[in-house]
């Protein structure tokens, strides 16, 4: 009993040495943190973007970016409070007011892209840099017209062998787009392939041009 007393009396001063040492480095954490926050940094946000009101009757035929990247400038402590207001909530963009009637596109300027951010961080968060700066899209009426693939490019077996069929799955596409495009599109090709020497049946995955 005698000999266990200096080891309980030695774990507990230990303990109480390391508590402190803990305590310490949490308020020399917490201070650091404090002081880092209230500097002024830089910080790019992904911001989602959708394009809204667009009628049934529309097809946009362009890609639209689903979202822009936004640098601003503030306090860190103020930054760290747009993780989730800028990256959860996507800016909506009307179809009726960017649309312009009877060119089948559409602009949304930078200015009312910065004038929906502004609105959602404070006043004293400076916008430094915006991408894209503009959102442009194309759009047509349901003008549409199916057309076959077509193969663009060189293939030719190894020698000996002869290429005795080529299939194309799907065969042929449905393309939107304004009705004078439409009236010269005969076919649709594939990038530019070049294939050659091969002795067995070759499945190749390509892209449309």
């Amino acid at each position: 009993l005698h000999d266990a007393l200096p080891i309980c009396f030695l774990f507990s001063n230990l303990n109480k040495q390391l508590f402190v040492f803990l305590f310490f480095l949490f308020l020399s954490s917490v201070f650091w943190l404090s002081t880092s926050l209230n500097e002024t940094y830089e910080q790019e946000f992904s911001v989602p973007v959708q394009l809204v009101d667009v009628p049934e009757k529309v097809v946009i035929t362009t890609d639209v970016p689903d979202s822009i990247r936004v640098t601003l400038q503030d306090k860190g402590y103020t930054l760290l409070t747009y993780r989730r207001s800028l990256q959860y909530r996507p800016i909506k963009l009307s179809f009726k007011a960017y649309a312009t009637n009877g060119t089948g596109k559409g602009v949304v300027p930078a200015s009312d892209i910065q004038k929906q951010v502004l609105r959602r961080i404070n006043t004293s968060t400076e916008i430094k840099l915006m991408k894209p700066e503009k959102i442009e899209f194309e759009y047509n009426f349901g003008h549409s017209k199916r057309v076959p693939v077509r193969l663009y490019g060189q293939v030719l077996p190894a020698d000996n062998y002869y290429l005795a069929q080529t299939v194309f799955s799907p065969e042929s596409v449905l393309v939107y787009a304004n009705k004078p495009l439409l009236d010269t599109l005969t076919a649709v090709y594939t990038v530019a392939v070049d294939l050659n020497g091969f002795e067995d049946t070759l499945g190749v995955d390509l892209q449309l041009q």
